[in-house]
């Protein structure tokens, strides 16, 4: 996945409808972003605006509390 200028748009498909909690860790394993989403679907169009943040790799983790949680790698290189 590549962000570019920070703004990504989150698309995935989800197994229930359970509140979602997404995080944004720098290579370090700090956390840099962190929010809370309720789908409305079980199709996840979100879009995350994560120009505030430097350039350089992250990782985007999605958790729902029950499922195992998603990871993606992302490069912010404006």
């Amino acid at each position: 996945m590549h962000a570019g200028d920070g703004r990504i748009r989150l698309r995935t498909a989800l197994n229930a409808l359970l509140t979602l909690t997404l995080t944004v860790y720098d290579l370090s394993g700090k956390t840099v972003y962190r929010e809370v989403v309720v789908p409305g679907s079980r199709l996840l169009d979100h879009p995350l605006d994560l120009s505030q943040l430097e350039k350089g790799g992250y990782v985007l983790g999605l958790s729902d509390g029950q499922s195992a949680d998603r990871f993606a790698r992302f490069l912010i290189s404006r």
